[in-house]
């Protein structure tokens, strides 16, 4: 199974002599799944009809990435064979059906500490993605999200270049409130980018956020950073973040 929008990935389909299943988020596949117009499509052969499995709006899962993840499980679980089904086999259509399929995706509860969401406060929603621990990761959180972000940035530095933050950051983030021992090099990064808030912890980045944040908008904690100046890993960067906002007043 290939990443049809991924040049590198969809060349390895020449030096495969597998048979070659696509997913892609831009355009329709050969056979695999796809998105179409809303929906969440899949066909077993290239002369097969197509399959509406789901609605978009029903993947609960925040970010582009993760809508890839669920057309690449739509893939596989249409191609597995039912449990105790002798007959089921590559392409055919005993795969498991589309209806559980969609009851499984929409049911899915996000990975801790992964775009995880927390819960909403007079009308913001705060979400924890502590194990966004690169610019990479952090860009990928940041995309997830239309704009209004207010984004808590910062612990120890990992030789990050944030400058490739900027653009994202100009379209899409109100603020930004760094912790940690990374933050004056990320101010330096961004000064003029975006408005910046030096909050040194945590606990003060999120009742800074908090407080600026407006109903519709979003605080998300995605640090760009590892964990270890103020932390014992990224898991209780995050247990901590989903306890401060649960503690906040109105």
């Amino acid at each position: 199974m290939l990443n049809a929008d991924n040049t590198p990935c969809a060349a390895a389909a020449a030096r495969s002599a597998a048979k070659v299943y696509w997913f892609s988020v831009e355009h329709p596949v050969p056979q695999g799944a796809w998105l179409e117009q809303g929906s969440v499509v899949y066909r077993s052969a290239e002369d097969a009809p197509t399959e509406h499995v789901m609605p978009l709006r029903g993947i609960p899962l925040k970010g582009s990435h993760n809508i890839e993840n669920v057309l690449a499980a739509v893939v596989a679980a249409r191609l597995v064979g039912v449990p105790g089904d002798r007959s089921s086999s590559l392409g055919s259509l005993a795969g498991v059906p589309a209806d559980v399929i969609r009851h499984a995706v929409e049911h899915f509860q996000a990975v801790e500490h992964r775009l995880e969401y927390v819960v909403t406060h007079n009308g913001v929603q705060f979400y924890n993605d502590s194990k966004a621990t690169n610019v990479d990761a952090t860009a990928k959180a940041i995309a997830a999200f239309s704009g209004g972000i207010h984004l808590i940035l910062g612990g120890k530095d990992k030789n990050s270049d944030y400058t490739l933050l900027s653009d994202l950051l100009r379209e899409r983030v109100s603020a930004v409130y760094t912790i940690g021992s990374a933050a004056a090099k990320i101010e330096s990064h961004l000064r003029g980018v975006v408005s910046i808030y030096s909050c040194e912890t945590l606990d003060k980045a999120v009742a800074s956020a908090a407080a600026a944040a407006r109903p519709g908008e979003v605080v998300l904690l995605a640090p760009a950073c590892s964990s270890f100046d103020q932390f014992e890993n990224y898991e209780q960067r995050g247990k901590v973040f989903k306890q401060l906002v649960k503690e906040l007043k109105d």
